[in-house]
């Protein structure tokens, strides 16, 4: 995949295979954080399963905020990742 696209906080099950799957990526790694939970953690930022948003554990490319955000304001940051390939 050239393109990991997270749509959450993240939780204590997803830290480890996120990790794995984005490791895992050829160069150039293409990081999506989509939608309030991702980008900043949201509501669920400080609850025992949460451990927070992304960037706190992979560097992220390009935020799509919302919640949850509009299919515009999606398909405009898929056509962010044009500037990165």
């Amino acid at each position: 995949a050239d393109v990991l696209t997270i749509s959450g906080p993240v939780t204590r099950q997803l830290k480890v295979a996120m990790e794995k799957t984005y490791e895992a990526m050829p160069d150039p790694k293409i990081v999506i954080a989509l939608g309030d939970g991702a980008c900043s953690g949201s509501l669920y930022d400080k609850t025992y399963a949460c451990l927070g948003r992304v960037d706190q554990f992979i560097p992220v490319d390009i935020y799509i905020p919302g919640d949850p955000p509009t299919p515009e304001e999606i398909l405009n940051g898929l056509l962010l990742c044009k500037v990165f390939l």
